[in-house]
């Protein structure tokens, strides 16, 4: 099975907005930048991290 890549390699394109939030969150955990019970950073600097806006992470 082969993933849609964009042109940066990501993978994203022609996910939505939330997907891309998920999928971005689910790498950090699994890379363990992320430990159980740690807290994540405020909004506004997940957001930036994330490179989202505020709403669109929420």
């Amino acid at each position: 099975m082969s993933t849609k890549r964009d042109a940066d390699g990501s993978g994203e394109s022609g996910l939505s907005v939330v997907d891309v939030a998920i999928n971005r969150l689910k790498k950090r955990i699994e890379s363990g930048e992320f430990t159980p019970g740690q807290r994540l950073p405020p909004e506004t600097a997940l957001a930036n991290e994330l490179e989202l806006s505020r709403p669109s992470l929420r």
